[in-house]
């Protein structure tokens, strides 16, 4: 029986090497995907508001003007009469022992705000998502505010 003598694998140098260049590669790339994801959240979240936007748009035509002081108020108008879905909210236990509807947004630290003047826009934490905003067309652009979290400082 004869055996053969190019029987060789890979040597641990070669592995080594290969897995190097692998780390350099998604060192260089795993950033860009992040901040693309956090893009496409981003405007989700101001698609949502455009969304909430139309509701209370179609509801003032139809009934009294929505309360801009009251937001849970507003959110269960809107669900009652069928122009938003219930199943994008949810139900926040306040620390008074209160319940607060309010709608699920894709970022972390986003939330909605509403005043007659500027409509709905969403509330985008400045120190986290800054770069984002750059990212954004004019368009999207009116629909974001970007501020500092409550207690900070610029």
């Amino acid at each position: 029986m004869k055996l053969l003598k190019n029987n060789r694998g890979f040597t641990l140098i070669e592995v080594v090497i290969v897995m190097a260049i692998i780390g350099v590669i998604s060192t260089m790339v795993a950033p860009q995907v992040v901040e693309q994801f956090n893009l496409i959240a981003l405007k989700s979240d101001i698609q949502a508001a455009q969304s909430v936007e139309n509701a209370i748009e179609m509801y003032n035509v139809n009934h009294a003007d929505i309360d801009e002081e009251n937001w849970t108020t507003a959110y269960d108008q809107l669900i009652d009469k069928e122009y938003l879905d219930a199943k994008d909210f949810k139900i926040v236990d306040e620390e008074n022992g209160g319940k607060t509807t309010k709608l699920e947004l894709r970022l972390d630290g986003n939330e909605l705000i509403y005043s007659i003047d500027e409509g709905v826009q969403v509330r985008v934490n400045k120190e986290a998502y800054q770069d984002l905003e750059d990212k954004l067309d004019d368009n999207m652009k009116k629909w974001a505010v970007f501020e500092l979290s409550a207690g900070e400082d610029e």
